[in-house]
């Protein structure tokens, strides 16, 4: 039952974050904001509240970029994500296993005269091949032929320094980061999809 609450607010999220198929036939130059009404503080302070609302947490190193896929849902509806091919270095939770290469998926790209925009997110060329990340993701789901994990949330780790990919563009020892991770963890905390909102906007 969690698994199957889970998929479906991953599906409702990206149903809800894009444009539909008449919008991306208004011309060139077509911009999709995809933003959340519930913003997420990537910011450590905020990563480490919300860390049980993950339903992985790994230290991994970035194999593959590949280049924006646009996917249309069965209601007509499309967005666009970015497919990155990643490699578990260490696992703070969830059920991957050390050495394991996953696919995770970045929100946003530009497909055609189309740029999909997420407000408050990465941007997906953050992801560039060789990085040492520490990600934060939603359930794998299966679009397409992709299975894959949204990511929430980024660290970039380097030289013991770990920095948000995301907004707030902080950097935290990564040790203490990890370390305030788990201590959030061994706390009671809410569980995966309990969110709910997300709001668009289209200009062009």
């Amino acid at each position: 039952m969690k698994n199957r609450r889970v998929t479906e607010y991953v599906l409702v999220l990206a149903a809800a974050l894009v444009l539909s198929a008449c919008g991306l036939d208004s011309g060139p130059g077509v911009t999709v904001e995809m933003g959340s009404s519930y913003p997420i503080d990537s910011s450590p302070q905020g990563v480490v509240a919300s860390a049980s609302n993950n339903a992985a947490i790994l230290r991994v190193t970035v194999k593959e970029v590949e280049g924006p896929v646009e996917y249309r849902l069965s209601d007509g509806t499309v967005f666009a994500f970015v497919p990155v091919s990643v490699t578990v270095d260490e696992v703070i939770k969830g059920s991957a296993a050390i050495g394991e290469q996953i696919w995770v998926r970045v929100l946003g790209g530009d497909v055609g005269q189309t740029s999909y925009v997420v407000r408050d997110g990465i941007a997906p060329e953050s992801f560039q091949p060789g990085q040492s990340l520490i990600v934060f993701t939603q359930e794998e789901v299966t679009l397409g032929d992709i299975s894959a994990s949204t990511v929430n949330a980024a660290y970039e780790v380097n030289s013991s320094q770990a920095s948000d990919l995301g907004t707030s563009g902080a950097r935290v020892a990564e040790e203490s980061l990890i370390n305030d991770v788990r201590a959030a963890l061994s706390r009671p905390a809410g569980s995966v999809g309990d969110q709910d909102g997300v709001t668009t906007t289209t200009t062009g």
